[in-house]
């Protein structure tokens, strides 16, 4: 089923509200990690959640909008653990700020993150990408996806507009069929968050799904790494209106993945491009 849309919500959360990442009086972040954190089957922590948790602190930190956030998953969590963020602003000047974190549970070490943030004058502007023609999302099939336990996948909405959700199993409703190449392109949105620079960063993990899609069979992936680059400062969209995401597998081989992707408004502005080194298997009974 659908979720239900922000305006029959009201008042949508930010990124920061829906993960329950809060400042601390020692100058850390910090979230409990909850079902809704989780990657779908898994049990353990949704990736986006990493990287978004890295944006929000990093921003705190400087006051400047993020430019880039690259983050190296060492370790997962699940529930009932706390992922802590530790934020060190290396570099912090007038319009640009670059920071390294380190999100850590107990003595354990679960992420690194390298970022930038700014706030600088535009002398120059080019922006060489167009956005693909697709279907509008109201033309496309929901994706449905039955679990056994609550997840992030419950919280966002997918809609396959161009080739096949490599992460659903086949009976899965909504799944769309395989484009023949390794390009796919699907339509998202949290319908009860606000579309801050840190959502994108977790509709941004759906990316590497264009794997199974490649390959015309269901794949699992693990990420070694997760990049997200701005175009500009992201508005907070309060809508919560649909988003394009254009992914593109560069290659498989010996048991690792690469994507390369981008998200964009439908209006056509391209809000930011994405990366993500990957494990990537065959799903085992």
């Amino acid at each position: 089923m659908p979720l239900a849309s922000s305006s029959d919500m009201g008042t949508p959360m930010t990124t920061a509200e829906f993960l329950g990442f809060t400042a601390q009086a020692d100058g850390t972040h910090a979230l409990n990690m909850t079902n809704q954190l989780l990657g779908g089957g898994s049990g353990s922590l949704f990736g986006g959640v990493g990287l978004a948790a890295g944006l929000i602190a990093l921003e705190a930190a400087t006051g400047q909008a993020p430019v880039y956030m690259t983050c190296q998953f060492a370790s997962t969590i699940s529930p009932p653990d706390e992922l802590v963020i530790h934020t060190e602003v290396l570099a912090k000047g007038r319009t640009a700020c670059q920071g390294r974190l380190t999100g850590t549970s107990g003595d354990r070490t679960i992420l690194a993150l390298l970022g930038a943030t700014g706030d600088r004058r535009e002398d120059l502007r080019g922006i060489w990408r167009t956005m693909p023609e697709v279907a509008p999302p109201e033309a496309c099939e929901p994706l449905q996806r039955t679990q056994d336990s609550d997840s992030f996948h419950d919280h966002a909405e997918v809609r396959m507009a161009r080739g096949m959700f490599g992460f659903a199993p086949e009976d899965a409703i909504g799944r769309g069929t395989a484009s023949g190449d390794a390009t796919t392109l699907f339509w998202t949105r949290m319908p009860n968050v606000s579309h801050d620079a840190a959502a994108l960063a977790l509709m941004a993990d759906y990316l590497p799904s264009a794997v199974g899609n490649s390959l015309d069979k269901r794949t699992y992936c693990s990420s070694l790494d997760n990049t997200i680059r701005f175009v500009e400062p992201v508005e907070p969209d309060a809508s919560s209106e649909w988003l394009l995401c254009e992914s593109h597998i560069e290659f498989i081989a010996a048991g690792f993945a690469t994507s390369q992707g981008f998200i964009w408004r439908r209006d056509g502005t391209l809000l930011a491009s994405a990366n993500q080194s990957m494990t990537a298997a065959i799903p085992r009974e």
